[in-house]
């Protein structure tokens, strides 16, 4: 089965099934420490029952989705804090509190579980065969993706402050510091492009342009600079007067979508000025599109998840129900289902089809697991995963 990911940036459903309608020369890759090659690979259970994914999972064939087995971590258990996933979308990664793990997503397989050796992020080479991992000190390691195997490590920013972007498509990797510099590797070639420095302030937000060419910066006194990689020159800046927490470029690239404290700004990609504003909060854990469509996901906390349509700046939909300790959310790869999940209450699915006109429909399908801290849709449609806060991860798609 091919599962190709598609670059970030259908309808009448069968009756019962939805109860409502300056720059610095770049630097060459410093060696470490030896990698460590001689760790033993911890054995992962193997599935139970698996069922292999047979559909994307669309609003005509919803009666089809179902649970089809569970990715199992081992022994003690703990929670994944972070993850990535192949760009076909076959392979998942993951970092609990001992190890780096690896599962293959067609047959629910283990891959490996290695030492984690303290590394904070992940991210998937382009051509699936490396795993990179980002620890506190700025150190890059490289794994070979099928073993685990422990490859090479290189130092990425000496003052990396945990601040990371990366594009799946090229493997540039922009690494943020506690000073102001900004660190932009090709990782694949373990080559250092850049080293950005326009502020001396901690970086906040970091994140690629829509065609890789450029990285847009935030620091934590709310300047915002637009670098072009190539030229390693600042092509636009802005200064918003206020701390930084995230930012998004609209599907399209035409807008950037600031998170601040005083809610989400909503600027031009152009020049960086500002348009208007949308959500009048913070975020406080979900800050993203559904899917490839024009709706921007925002809450979580003890702040219900809000949908905003963002081709004409209003509020879509505030879901009820979904306000808690900690609030997850995922949206098909088309924007017109959601999964949205509160910590101890499960997760329950939303008809977005019509959310434009400001209809949003429940549906009867429930994930019944209190234990969900965050939910997760392939890009191919094909599978939801619904990490468990001890450690498993629930898959769900359409079984064959």
């Amino acid at each position: 089965m091919t599962r190709l990911r598609r670059r970030p940036y259908l309808l009448l459903i069968a009756c019962g099934i939805w109860a409502l309608v300056g720059c610095a020369p770049a630097a060459a890759p410093t060696p470490d420490r030896p990698p460590q090659t001689d760790a033993t690979p911890t054995p992962l259970p193997p599935p139970d029952g698996w069922t292999p994914a047979a559909a994307p999972i669309l609003l005509g064939g919803i009666t089809g989705l179902r649970e089809l087995g569970t990715l199992t971590v081992p022994e003690p258990p703990s929670t994944v804090f972070a993850h990535a996933l192949s760009l076909d979308n076959t392979r998942l990664y993951g970092l609990n509190n001992d190890n780096l793990i690896g599962w293959d997503l067609l047959t629910g397989e283990g891959l490996f579980a290695v030492p984690r050796e303290d590394a904070t992020r992940l991210f998937v080479s382009p051509d699936r065969r490396r795993i990179y991992t980002v620890v506190a000190s700025g150190l890059i390691r490289v794994y070979a993706s099928d073993t685990g195997e422990a490859i090479e490590n290189f130092r990425g920013i000496d003052t990396y402050n945990g601040v990371a972007a990366y594009d799946p498509l090229s493997g540039m990797l922009a690494l943020g510091g506690s000073d102001g510099a900004v660190q932009v590797w090709d990782v694949p070639a373990r080559a250092a492009l850049a080293t950005l420095r326009g502020t001396s302030a901690p970086i906040t937000s970091l994140i690629f342009s829509p065609d890789a060419q450029a990285v847009l910066v935030a620091d934590q006194n709310g300047t915002l600079m637009v670098w072009d990689i190539t030229t390693r020159q600042i092509q636009t800046t802005a200064d918003l007067a206020r701390p930084i927490y995230a930012l998004l470029y609209t599907p399209q690239g035409e807008f950037v979508l600031v998170d601040t404290p005083d809610g989400t700004l909503y600027l031009s990609a152009a020049n960086l000025s500002v348009i208007g504003g949308l959500a009048q909060a913070p975020n406080a854990g979900i800050f993203a599109f559904a899917g490839d469509s024009s709706i921007l996901m925002h809450g979580g906390g003890s702040a219900p998840l809000t949908l905003w349509n963002t081709e004409t700046g209003t509020l879509a939909a505030t879901l009820p129900d979904a306000a808690a300790e900690r609030v997850s959310a995922a949206a098909s790869p088309d924007g017109t289902i959601l999964f949205a999940g509160a910590l101890g209450d499960g997760a329950s699915l939303w008809n977005l089809s019509n959310v434009a006109t400001g209809t949003v429909l429940r549906g009867a399908l429930r994930v019944e697991d209190a234990e969900i801290r965050e939910i997760v849709w392939t890009n191919d449609g094909y599978q939801v995963l619904f990490f468990s806060t001890r450690g498993p991860i629930r898959v769900w798609g359409i079984g064959g």
